[in-house]
């Protein structure tokens, strides 16, 4: 079975500064994997370059098996790529289904709905709705 990302080599540059250097990886499909380093390690430039949001200096990032590395974020997603960031309760009005719905690319239409609901928008449906 392939990997379901592949990270080989992959360095990211900045000026004389290598934020990222010669890192390799493999994550089988439903595997976990811990990135754990002091803070100003590359932990988040290295996810940055593996999710497309900064494009890697040099190295290969592959998702099951296809190349992406010179993918932008979005295409990487419509790809079945995924990510969250670190702030975790950004939505907290959403129910964990909500939440798991706007990460699918054939959901995206519904996420705009969220946001007025989220942020109160006077007359909207689910503007009062609460979650326990």
């Amino acid at each position: 079975m392939s990997a379901a990302i592949e990270v080989s080599n992959l360095a990211k540059v900045f000026g004389g500064l290598r934020a990222v250097d010669d890192v390799t990886l493999h994550v089988a499909p439903g595997e976990r994997r811990a990135l754990i380093g002091p803070n100003g390690a590359g932990k988040t430039t290295l996810f940055h370059c593996v999710t497309g949001t900064l494009l890697a200096s040099s190295g290969q990032v592959r998702l099951f098996g296809h190349d992406v590395t010179h993918l932008p974020d979005y295409r990487r997603t419509e790809l079945g790529m995924g990510r969250t960031f670190q702030i975790t309760n950004v939505f907290t009005e959403l129910s964990l289904a909500e939440k798991s719905r706007s990460l699918d690319h054939r959901h995206r239409p519904a996420q705009v709905d969220y946001a007025p609901a989220t942020f109160g928008v006077p007359g909207h449906p689910r503007a009062g709705a609460r979650r326990a």
